[in-house]
């Protein structure tokens, strides 16, 4: 959800089935501060995140790293190109 102080907009994507959640919120707010330091918007800002974050989290879905219930999902994947 995001909220300019005045109208909401519902920032939705797929569901991605994956252990591969772990740092999702860290880097969904460092997405965000990037977004805005290159001039965007707050709302084009929380959608270039939204996009970053559920890319990586589908380009990542099937490894198998870490353990736990929750294993950390790949920043480095083909995701990062909508930034480009």
């Amino acid at each position: 959800m995001f909220y300019d102080g005045e109208r909401v907009e519902v920032v939705a994507g797929p569901r991605v089935d994956t252990r591969n959640t772990h740092g999702t919120g860290c880097s969904t707010a460092s997405a965000i501060a990037a977004a805005l330091a290159r001039g965007a918007s707050p709302a084009e800002a929380v959608r270039a995140a939204k996009a970053y974050v559920g890319g990586a989290l589908a380009a990542s879905a099937a490894l198998r790293i870490g353990t736990g219930s929750q294993t950390p999902f790949n920043h480095g994947c083909a995701a990062s190109q909508a930034w480009d």
